[in-house]
């Protein structure tokens, strides 16, 4: 039985999809009966209505992280002066820039 040429078998697919169906039936008793039981003073069944219904409340989640860095003084230095090195080689790359370009004077102007 169940072989090869005997008919359509139901795959895990198809018992699936009978479950989600009898569940589906049976919701809106299931949800009158949890109500009924929030309504007669259970606290959980009235916290599960409302978490579903509205959404459980956002969590708080405290992370800290320590990072332990041991620096020398020469290694500060030795940084240092490559930030002053790598500024120095952006400097000399660009153009000159005259004030005269960003500022409204006149050549004839008397400027004192």
């Amino acid at each position: 039985m169940g072989g090869p040429g005997s008919g359509p078998q139901k795959g895990a697919l198809g018992i699936l999809a009978d479950v989600n169906q009898r569940i589906d039936a049976k919701m809106p008793k299931l949800i009158d009966k949890l109500a009924d039981r929030a309504l007669e003073g259970d606290i959980q069944a009235a916290t599960y209505l409302i978490d579903r219904r509205l959404g459980k409340p956002k969590q708080q989640v405290d992370q800290t992280t320590t990072i332990n860095i041991t620096v020398t003084g020469g290694e500060i230095l030795r940084q240092i002066r490559q930030v002053e090195q790598d500024s120095n080689a952006i400097l000399e790359q660009r153009e000159p820039v005259l004030m005269a370009e960003y500022c409204e004077i006149e050549e004839d102007s008397d400027v004192s």
